[in-house]
């Protein structure tokens, strides 16, 4: 959607003249470098910035100043098409997964926006989703995503092949009420921002628990919504805690 203010030029009766005298003004949306509801963002190996563009059903590209590059996808469900997409990863290659949330799968391009493969549908058997959010992608290629209203973790190869699964719902170690945000350290533990429990869970990459961390609260090491989690390269874990 594009919306457009524009100058009115009136006579003295108060209606407006032709199109012909109305003059441009702004606009935002579809354009090249325009957002409507953008989500989540990603960089790639050469500095190179995707950020999903939701509003607008498709990818768009930057370089490291902000430069627009590229862009990809409409609104749809074919491949390359996106419905409401809201979360993306990058593999070491450069390739980029995106969460398509209003589809219930997970679509896979080369770094100049290709379409090469998509794998998901709605549902709670493997390989489906209900509202699947956080993506994450290790160094070997396999992708993990956070299954939220199933409160699970899937791990699939990057061709979309399934792999394994865990959790369930519960507030025990492993289970989950509505998980969030996901994301592997460098030696390749995966974490899990679980909001509704209020902490962070530690698992190894074949879905094993190792620990977690994390209460109600407002004091320090406390969360009331951790929603998302990263990781630096020196293996700090960073939480956004919403609420």
């Amino acid at each position: 959607l594009t919306i457009s203010w524009m100058i009115f030029p009136v006579f003295g009766n108060g209606e407006p003249t032709t199109s012909e005298q109305f003059n441009f003004f702004d606009s935002w949306g579809m354009a090249d470098g325009r957002f409507v509801h953008p989500g989540k963002v990603a960089v790639d190996s050469y500095g190179n910035i995707y950020i999903i563009d939701s509003g607008n059903a498709r990818i768009q590209k930057f370089d490291s100043e902000g430069r627009f590059l590229s862009k990809w996808g409409t609104l749809g469900t074919d491949d390359g098409q996106f419905s409401a997409p809201q979360y993306i990863a990058i593999d070491q290659w450069d390739n980029i997964f995106v969460v398509d949330l209003g589809n219930s799968q997970i679509k896979k391009f080369s770094p100049s926006g290709t379409f090469l493969t998509k794998w998901g549908s709605n549902g709670t058997e493997d390989g489906q989703f209900y509202h699947p959010t956080a993506i994450a992608v290790d160094d070997s290629g396999d992708v993990f995503i956070a299954d939220t209203f199933n409160n699970r973790i899937q791990k699939f190869s990057s061709s979309g092949t399934f792999i394994t699964k865990w959790g369930t719902q519960g507030n025990s170690e492993g289970q989950f009420l509505l998980p969030t945000g996901i994301t592997i350290d460098p030696q390749g533990y995966i974490y899990v921002a679980d909001p509704s429990n209020f902490c962070i869970q530690k698992f190894n990459s074949s879905g094993s628990f190792i620990t977690k961390w994390g209460s109600k609260g407002t004091t320090n090491s406390q969360f009331l919504r951790p929603y998302d989690v990263a990781v630096d390269i020196s293996g700090n874990i960073i939480v956004v805690d919403q609420g």
